[in-house]
């Protein structure tokens, strides 16, 4: 009899711990969004100000020696450029960086 009260219990315990849900990790924001995270860094060595244009809009403008704050953008591919500012004069070459999701601390630089 206290064999069949234990098997009973057991059983008990493991028929009310597979009914409690488990809930699943949640998924990050990067991963729902498909984003991640860059900054960018001007290491001008004419002492220039640039204007960062991402996918063809000016998003920030960083003087000699400075770094944006982290921006969230769309995972993939894009296209960069440092302009000098108040001109429409590249600083750099154009770059088309690849940025994978959830990835962070990219930061891209222009040394012009």
């Amino acid at each position: 009899m206290k064999r069949f009260v234990i098997i009973v219990c057991l059983l008990l315990v493991g028929f009310i711990a597979c009914q409690t849900p488990i809930e699943p990790d949640p998924i990050p924001a990067c991963e729902q969004n498909n984003t991640a995270s860059i900054s960018f860094e001007n290491r001008s060595v004419t002492n220039s100000t640039y204007d960062i244009i991402w996918d063809g809009a000016r998003i920030a403008t960083i003087g000699p020696w400075e770094t944006t704050q982290k921006f969230t953008v769309s995972a993939g591919q894009h296209t960069l450029d440092f302009k000098i500012s108040n001109s429409n004069q590249k600083a750099c070459s154009t770059s088309h960086p690849v940025l994978i999701r959830c990835s962070e601390n990219y930061s891209w630089f222009c040394t012009g």
